[in-house]
């Protein structure tokens, strides 16, 4: 049945097609690059069609090669998550993990270990970074895990939890809380908060417009925004979620924990077909059970 497909062709084609380069797919696959770039002219002559516009920029690919690779990176990712768990002789599996830098430090990593007594088999490479990562395209991510109000239909996707904002502060300065306003914590918010939220809302929500005349210190990472905060700085309107850790360890006290803003969602995502992958799965359910 399958003794006409071109196998090995479409193992380079792929590699290639995920990596962005002939040198970088020869170097995954332990060849030349001249011999990555015979495999796929020999797939583009069974195809009769090229899979890559050959650019100044580099390879592109085509209609044809964006349809073949997606196929092809599915099943043979597929084949390679059945054959590692048929294997008696596995290595610990090694999941990467993009999220923001402020979920990764604040709540992510140090939550990990707790996963890992649980399943010492499976290690999580945290890739904290800004940007939004394509996982369609870029494909040396299992999973993504993100605060946004925006959907991702092409991608499987699971929520985890939903996100709140409150005021946070150290806890000696609300013992010492009297009836002048405090000095307020500010940032610029990123994408955990959308529409933007500012004390303005808050102070609204709470009759406490008088604070809005008061000192603001700025900040533009919730980070240090926290730090600031942990520090004796000021109130901080900051995600509940990364600010779970710090108030756990007495570093921060809510003010008024019953008056919250609401935030987005924080959502796992991958490309269709990784929720499956046995380590993937675990991580997902663990993530789920910390809500």
């Amino acid at each position: 049945m399958f003794t006409h497909l071109p196998l090995n062709a479409l193992r380079y084609f792929e590699a290639v097609a995920r990596l962005g380069s002939l040198k970088r797919a020869a170097e995954e696959l332990s060849v030349t690059p001249s011999a990555v770039s015979l495999q796929v002219k020999s797939l583009e002559e069974w195809l009769g069609k090229p899979v890559f516009d050959r650019t100044g920029s580099g390879l592109v690919l085509t209609l044809a090669g964006e349809r073949v690779f997606s196929s092809a990176h599915r099943v043979l990712y597929e084949l390679s998550v059945v054959l590692d768990e048929q294997r008696t002789n596995k290595a610990v599996d090694t999941l990467n993990v993009t999220t923001t830098p402020e979920f990764a430090a604040l709540w992510l990593v140090p939550r990990l270990e707790a996963f890992y007594q649980l399943r010492p088999d499976i290690r999580i490479r945290v890739v904290p970074g800004g940007e939004v990562v394509d996982l369609l395209r870029n494909h040396e991510f299992h999973l993504a895990i993100r605060a946004s109000s925006k959907d991702y239909p092409a991608l499987y996707q699971e929520h985890l939890f939903s996100e709140q904002f409150g005021v946070f502060a150290a806890p000696h300065l609300l013992q010492r809380a009297g009836d002048d306003p405090p000095r307020l914590i500010d940032l610029a918010w990123g994408s955990n908060a959308n529409p933007p939220l500012s004390w303005r809302d808050w102070c609204q929500l709470a009759g406490l417009q008088a604070w809005l005349g008061k000192e603001l210190l700025g900040y533009h990472d919730e980070h240090l925004a926290l730090q600031a905060a942990i520090a004796g700085q000021g109130y901080v309107l900051a995600s509940c979620v990364l600010a779970a850790n710090s108030v756990k360890a007495g570093l921060l006290v809510p003010y008024r924990p019953e008056l919250v803003l609401p935030g987005s969602c924080y959502t796992a995502l991958c490309t269709p077909g990784k929720e499956r992958h046995a380590g993937v799965r675990a991580f997902l359910d663990w993530l789920r059970a910390q809500t």
